[in-house]
């Protein structure tokens, strides 16, 4: 079953802008990304994993408001979770102001620790790019996870 997403920006001239809204088959994960200890807010990272619905010839993505690179994994295998090649991707964002800035998080122990007891949430915008020209886009608030992977 597919996640229909809130469209981005709308025209606001009573037309359409072109884009379409974009289906997601689930919705995104975000997750402290794992570089040294789980928990660990100490490298600044948050890693991405967005599932399309159909492959995709480009993609796009902020965190809030901070662009993200997006990629295919590396060694991707196609399977029933992940789906097929161009319909999953992963990125980071580094930094990604888990301590002072946007992604702010409250540790739940020590300066560096943050178990998600202290929720945060993130926009995050979307688009993905076809070959035959066309687009889609999105905008998803979604719940920041203590861990990643």
């Amino acid at each position: 079953m597919a996640l229909l997403i809130t469209t981005l920006g709308a025209s606001g001239c009573g037309h359409s802008s072109g884009v379409r809204r974009l289906a997601l088959r689930l919705p995104p994960y975000l997750g402290v990304g794992r570089i040294i200890k789980k928990n660990k807010i100490a490298c600044d990272r948050v890693d991405l994993a967005v599932w399309l619905t159909k492959t995709a010839f480009g993609f796009t993505v902020t965190i809030a408001g901070l662009p993200v690179k997006m990629r295919i994994p590396v060694g991707f295998e196609p399977t029933p979770y992940l789906g097929p090649r161009a319909a999953y991707w992963e990125g980071f964002l580094q930094p990604a102001g888990l301590k002072t800035g946007r992604l702010r998080v409250r540790p739940d122990r020590g300066r560096y620790t943050w178990y998600g007891r202290h929720p945060v949430h993130a926009t995050v915008r979307i688009a993905a790019y076809y070959r035959d020209v066309s687009r889609a886009a999105a905008t998803v608030r979604v719940l920041l996870h203590a861990g990643w992977g």
